[in-house]
């Protein structure tokens, strides 16, 4: 729809322009428009592939857990509630906050995780 509205308001007021330099023009514009939008969607699908695999991966192996740890440790813009979070352990993942954290100031972009640590690995 962006493109068609950019195309039709240089339509409207071509001035001297002729209309292959119209079409240059719209290219040039809908060019310069912002694709962040792209890149936080794909983020988002990352986070979250991301995080169902690690799910997937506990459940594989939930048995030989040993325990389980919150990281924000991937991001060097940690938000405060993420911070106060960072570190807590617990048995399982029902013990420590959940992952993406619901009270992250980032929201869906939260890039913290569960970390798995097999029973013969945890430091006692």
């Amino acid at each position: 729809q962006r493109t068609v509205n950019v195309a039709l308001d240089w339509t409207r007021r071509p001035g001297d322009l002729t209309k292959g330099e119209i079409i240059r023009t719209v290219v040039a514009e809908l060019n310069e428009q912002s694709d962040k939008w792209i890149d936080g969607a794909a983020s988002k699908g990352v986070n979250e592939a991301f995080a169902d695999g690690r799910a997937a991966g506990y459940e594989a192996y939930s048995d030989e857990i040993g325990e389980v740890q919150y990281s924000a440790l991937l991001d060097m813009n940690t938000c405060g509630n993420c911070a106060a979070a960072d570190g807590a352990t617990g048995k399982t993942p029902a013990d420590i906050p959940a992952v993406p954290l619901p009270d992250c100031d980032g929201g869906d972009k939260c890039r913290c995780v569960h970390v798995f640590v097999f029973a013969d690995e945890v430091r006692q």
